[in-house]
This record gives structure tokens, sequence and C-alpha cells, in this order.
């Protein structure tokens, strides 16, 4: 069958929802794993990381290896004690995922 509504809904045309995705904070980079430094591997670790409504890392999922278990355990590790913005829907916090991409590069190192 064919159906045809008319029903009323509550809406605020002055104060529409604004949706926002999940942000960094200021979080510190990953530590350089020793081993890797010495065997000059380098590359770039991208991250899928659900963060909760309170800006804590839930899980994190290794979408893009660097190429070498070490570095991407090491980015795994440091992601997981960063703190985030949460996705905002309105004023309300929700649980979302966001892409973090973690570089190793020997160039960038601290002599």
């Amino acid at each position: 069958g064919i159906g045809t509504g008319r029903g009323a809904g509550a809406g605020n045309a002055t104060s529409p929802l604004v949706a926002a995705q999940a942000g960094y904070l200021d979080n510190p980079i990953p530590e350089y794993p020793e081993r890797a430094r010495r065997q000059g591997w380098q590359g770039t670790v991208l991250l899928n990381v659900l963060v909760s409504a309170e800006g804590k890392p839930q899980k994190i999922e290794i979408t893009d290896s660097s190429g070498f278990e070490i570095l991407d355990h090491a980015a795994r590790a440091a992601v997981m004690r960063w703190r985030f913005h949460p996705a905002r829907y309105g004023e309300t916090p929700l649980e979302s995922w966001v892409r973090v991409p973690i570089v190793f590069r020997l160039k960038d190192e601290k002599k």
C-alpha cells in the first residue's frame, strides 16, 4: 500500500544541531623503539580509534601497517594512552571512530 503522513515535528530552527567529529588533544608522539632505530626501520601506521564519549580510546585497529610489527605496536600503545575531544551532536558527546596516522621517520628523531 501507499501511505501519506502529516505529522507535526518538534524542531527549533533558531538553534540547529551541529555534528562535530572527534579531534586530537595535545598528545605525545610515540617513542621510537631503539631496535627499530638501530635497524633503520621507518614507516607509517594508520590506526582506526574508537573514541568514547569521554574522549578515551576504547578500541584501536591497525588498518595499514608500517611493515614492522615493533613500530605498529609502539603506535598502538602510545595512542591507547592519548585523550581526544569526543565527537558531538549538538552539546551531546558521542562515541565515534577517528583515523590516526603515526609516522616513524628517523630524520625526525632528536639527537
